[in-house]
C-alpha cells in the first residue's frame, strides 16, 4: 500500500509562519492590499461627502450665480463633473498608510507674481474675506443692474454677469458696517473620516487581511 503525502493551501500559510522573511513578506503583502482597499473605500466616502451636500450650509445667491450650483462644495464644469469631486484621490505613502484628498493646490495672481493657495483647505475649515471697496461697488452695480437704476453699458462684465445669472433681489449691497465675509466650513474629509460604520469598516479590513496571514478562516 502506498502512502502519499500531498501538500494542501494550509501547508502554504505554515511555511509562512514558520519561516520569518516569508511571514513578513506575506504580512506586508496582505496589509498593502488591505491599504488600497481602505483607501479607494474612503475616496468613495469623501466623494460622496462632496455630492450630498446636505449637512452643510447652503450656498449663498452670489455663490450660486457663480458655481451654477445650489449644492455646497459642487462647482458646474464644462461638459459635467465637479472639479472638487474629482481633485480627491489616493496616494500610498507606505504599504500600510494611504493619504485620501486633494493632491494639488491652486494659484492666484498677486503684485508678487503667483501665489499657491490650498482651496481644499479653505473650503473644509471656511475662511473669512475681508470687504474691499471693490466689492462694495461690485454688489451695488448688481443691484443698481437688476432694478433698473444702472444702465448695462456702464457697468463691469463681471457685474452684468452676475446681475443675469442671480435671481432678482438676492443680491444686495453690502452694509456700511459689514467689514467681512465668513465663508463656513464644509467639513467633507473630516465627516467620513469621523464616521463609525466608515472606521469599522477600515479596522476590519485590516483585520481581515492580518487574519487570512495568521491562518484564520475569514
Amino acid at each position: 500500500m502506498a502512502i502519499e503525502m500531498k501538500f494542501d493551501s494550509g501547508w502554504k500559510q505554515f511555511k509562512n509562519k514558520t519561516d520569518a522573511k516569508k511571514f513578513e513578506a506575506a504580512v506586508s503583502s496582505a496589509l498593502s492590499k488591505a491599504t488600497t482597499i481602505n483607501a479607494l473605500f474612503m475616496r468613495r466616502q469623501v466623494r460622496a461627502a462632496i455630492s450630498k451636500g446636505g449637512v452643510y450650509e447652503a450656498n449663498r445667491p452670489l455663490t450660486v450665480a457663480i458655481k451654477k450650483s445650489t449644492k455646497p462644495l459642487v462647482e458646474a464644469m464644462k461638459g459635467g463633473g465637479n472639479t472638487l469631486f474629482s481633485a480627491i484621490n489616493y496616494r500610498m505613502t507606505d504599504k500600510a498608510t494611504a493619504f485620501v484628498g486633494v493632491m494639488r493646490q491652486g494659484t492666484t495672481a498677486t503684485s508678487q507674481g503667483l501665489l499657491h493657495v490650498n482651496v481644499a483647505e479653505m473650503l473644509h475649515e471656511g475662511y473669512v474675506i475681508t470687504v474691499t471697496p471693490k466689492m462694495r461697488g461690485l454688489f451695488s452695480s448688481v443691484y443698481m443692474l437688476q432694478h433698473g437704476l444702472m444702465k448695462e453699458e456702464d457697468a463691469s462684465p463681471r457685474a452684468l454677469f452676475l446681475a443675469r445669472k442671480s435671481k432678482k433681489g438676492s443680491i444686495k449691497p453690502i452694509g456700511i458696517n459689514v467689514k467681512a465675509m465668513v465663508v463656513p466650513p464644509r467639513p467633507f474629509i473630516r465627516i467620513p473620516f469621523e464616521d463609525p460604520n466608515n472606521v469599522a469598516k477600515v479596522k476590519a479590513n485590516w483585520t481581515k487581511a492580518l487574519e487570512y496571514v495568521a491562518g484564520k478562516k475569514t
